[in-house]
This record gives structure tokens, C-alpha cells and sequence, in this order.
């Protein structure tokens, strides 16, 4: 299981991030909005092309006393690389600042422009080594993932808040076909790849690891072409060496993302599962005739499903991974204790063990699991038992029905 994160600094440049839907905003933008309001510094950090660059712009609408600066300007970049101390000196108490790590030498300078005053927010599409710790205090960030279904259809889920109430079936479910999930899946979250067609999409993706490996990945690896990157991340997430390096690496331009999984270990899946189903060759035509081709396409989505969406909720739970037997679970703790837990199951019927891992937990941890749910590609609720549900992938995105 594996997420991913790309950083094209040094690449040739992709085209720039489309507009994140069809004209709606970003779910966090107010939240940034607000963070500027009492945090210093303010981080939006994402992969490539996940449409940070459109948030921005949303933004400085909403502030337009901000000044913006897009050091994928090569006369910014080379502004700011020449004298980095001068040029946030010249800031105006707010500053919208988006490419940060295409110039890393302002990253250490960033607590003294704090320090005197200034608000700043800026976009990286990679992680800042220190920055963390030189503002310990004075930084908040944001991942700013690819598009959520929720976001997609301009809707809020209602999900997570419904199973720590102990009832997950409060949802305004809408019937879906499995193919039309699997559409779904394969489009992805890239805002820019959602109304392609498949062989459009297959060339976007392609190109979009291109750039990665041009760019980071080959500076720090060995890497030199798309298809040297898909062998090594076809090997297992365990093996040693180059193939964990590179996961590593993706970690860090957010095209992958981890879950604790106890014990300091990490769980990491891809950030999109179009993404995935790309590098993994799997054309629509495979998953229709062999279903459970799916099943690591459908785990994929509805983790980052869930890892995109709790931060919206009431909850605002804590994720991790726990494994259960045979079985993967993401476990989702509020600030009680109180649990949440999910398991994906790639079959449209639902069988009894399908819920061996969410029993086994219920038994450790007793009226803590407030909700266990089997997520599913089928169209139809149902319970399992006390705390147990299987629920419709569709719940991902469906709204609350009214208390």
C-alpha cells in the first residue's frame, strides 16, 4: 500500500493547476483564511498539480492587500535567489508566496520575517527540511490532497461525524452502479484529469511521472525513466534499498502518504488511485472482467477518501492503520478515545468475514468502537451486528440526513 507526493522543482514544466472542480472552492481554503488570522506562518503543502496555485488565487481575491509572488516565475525565482534576506524584507505585512521550495534559501529566513511582523502564506509542493522547528509555535500547515469526491460534486460528507454518533447509516445515500465507482476511481482526484477521457488520462499520468522522475527523483536516485520508477514500486513496500528510497522520496512530495501502524511503523498508500490503477496498468476493461483486479485500487480510494475528508469533520479524528488478521483496518480516535474503524471489501456481497478483523477489535476495546464499517462497491446498507455495519463506498461523500 503506498501514497505519493511529486515535487517538480528542476523538471520542465507541466502545465500549471487547473481550476479544483467545476468553479468551487477548496474545502480548507477557509481554514487558511482563518489560520492567517492568528499563525504567523502559514504552509499549504501538496503534490504537484493537486491545485495549490488555484487556491492562492482564490485567496488573494478574498485579501487584496496581500501581496503574491509565484517563484515559478524564473524573474521572481531569481529575485528572491539573489538576495533572499532583501526580498522578505520587502514584504508587506501579508504575503501570499507559492513555489517556496524552488527557492530553499528562504525557507531559515522565514522566523525573522514572522518575527517582524509579517503574515505569511506559502505553498511547497515538497517537505521543508527544519522549517518545522525553526517556527515551533509559529506554523501551521495544510495538505492540500487531490480533489475529495465530496468536493468534486460540491457536497459535504457526512461520514466520519455520523459514526462517532454510533450510526453510520444517517446518510443521504444515492444508488451507484459498480461501474460507475470504478469511473470514478480511475478518473482520480488531479483536478486537472477528472473529464478526460481514458486514453487522455493514461497520457496525463504518464506525463505526470515523467516529470517526476526528470525531476526530483532523478536527482536523488538512479531513476531515469517512467518505467524504471513503475518496476521498482511493483517490488514489495518492504524490500530494502532503491525501491524503499523511492517510496521515500514520493512520501516526501506527498504523492504518497503513511498511517501510523503502531510500534513506529508506517503504512503508505498512493494519494490517488487513478494514479495507482496507472502504474499499475489496469485499463477499465481488466476490472470489468476480473473484479478483483479492484481490490487495491478500492482500498487505495477509500483510504484517501477518509484521509482527505476527516479533518472537515466535527470529530477531527487522528488516523492510523491497524492490521487485524488478514485484514487492514484505518482506525479514526477523537479526542475522548472514541474510535472509528474501516475495511475495505472488493466484492459487491459482503460475506461474514469481512468482519473478523472489526470484531477482533471490538472485542479489545469494547463500546470505545463506536462504528466498524465494510465499505463495499455495492449499492446497499446493512447491519452486522451491534457497532457493525457494511456500508456502500458511496458513503464516502453522501451527506447527513437531518438529526
Amino acid at each position: 500500500m503506498i501514497p505519493l507526493e511529486a515535487d517538480l522543482s528542476g523538471a520542465p514544466s507541466p502545465p500549471r493547476e487547473a481550476a479544483a472542480g467545476p468553479g468551487r472552492p477548496r474545502q480548507l481554503q477557509a481554514s487558511l483564511l482563518n489560520a492567517l488570522g492568528d499563525t504567523p506562518v502559514v504552509c499549504l503543502a501538496g503534490a504537484s498539480r493537486t491545485g495549490k496555485t488555484t487556491v492562492l488565487q482564490a485567496l488573494r481575491a478574498e485579501l487584496p492587500a496581500a501581496a503574491w509572488h509565484r517563484f515559478a516565475d524564473p524573474a521572481t525565482q531569481a529575485a528572491a535567489a539573489a538576495d533572499p534576506a532583501g526580498f522578505l524584507e520587502g514584504l508587506p505585512a501579508l504575503a501570499l508566496l507559492d513555489d517556496l521550495e524552488r527557492v530553499p534559501a528562504l525557507a531559515p529566513l522565514l522566523a525573522a520575517a514572522a518575527a517582524g511582523g509579517r503574515r505569511l502564506l506559502f505553498t511547497t509542493s515538497r517537505r521543508l527540511p527544519g522549517l518545522a522547528e525553526s517556527l515551533a509555535g509559529n506554523l501551521e500547515t495544510f495538505t492540500l490532497w487531490p480533489l475529495a469526491q465530496a468536493e468534486r460534486q460540491g457536497s459535504f460528507p457526512g461520514l466520519v461525524d455520523a459514526c462517532f454518533q454510533g450510526d453510520p447509516t444517517r446518510l443521504r445515500l444515492e444508488p451507484l452502479e459498480r461501474q460507475a465507482l470504478l469511473r470514478r476511481v480511475l478518473a482520480g482526484g488531479y483536478p486537472e484529469v477528472g473529464e478526460r477521457t481514458p486514453a487522455q488520462r493514461e497520457s496525463w499520468f504518464h506525463g505526470y511521472l515523467a516529470a517526476l522522475v526528470q525531476g526530483r527523483l532523478r536527482d536523488l536516485t538512479e531513476l531515469r525513466e517512467v518505467h524504471h520508477l513503475i518496476k521498482l514500486l511493483l517490488l514489495p513496500a518492504t524490500e530494502p534499498g532503491p525501491a524503499r528510497r523511492c517510496r521515500d522520496l514520493l512520501e516526501e512530495l506527498h504523492v504518497m502518504t503513511a498511517l501510523a501502524s503502531g510500534a513506529g511503523a508506517r503504512t503508505r498508500w498512493f494519494n490517488d488511485a487513478g494514479l495507482q490503477a496507472h502504474l499499475l496498468g489496469m485499463a477499465p476493461a481488466a476490472l470489468e472482467t476480473r473484479p478483483v483486479l479492484a481490490a487495491p485500487l478500492l482500498e487505495t480510494f477509500a483510504v484517501m477518501e477518509l484521509v482527505k475528508t476527516a479533518p472537515w469533520s466535527r470529530s477531527r479524528p487522528v488516523l492510523s492503520h491497524l492490521r487485524a488478521g488478514a485484514q487492514e483496518l484505518v482506525l479514526l480516535e477523537d479526542h475522548r478515545g472514541q474510535l472509528a474503524a474501516f475495511t475495505v471489501c472488493a466484492g459487491a456481497t459482503v460475506q461474514a468475514e469481512a468482519f473478523q478483523g472489526l470484531r477482533a477489535l471490538r472485542d479489545r476495546v469494547g463500546a470505545r468502537l463506536r462504528a466498524g464499517v465494510v465499505l463495499h462497491p455495492g449499492e446497499a446498507p446493512a447491519s452486522a451486528g451491534p457497532g457493525l455495519w457494511a456500508l456502500p463506498l458511496a458513503a464516502l461523500w453522501a451527506p447527513s440526513t437531518p438529526a
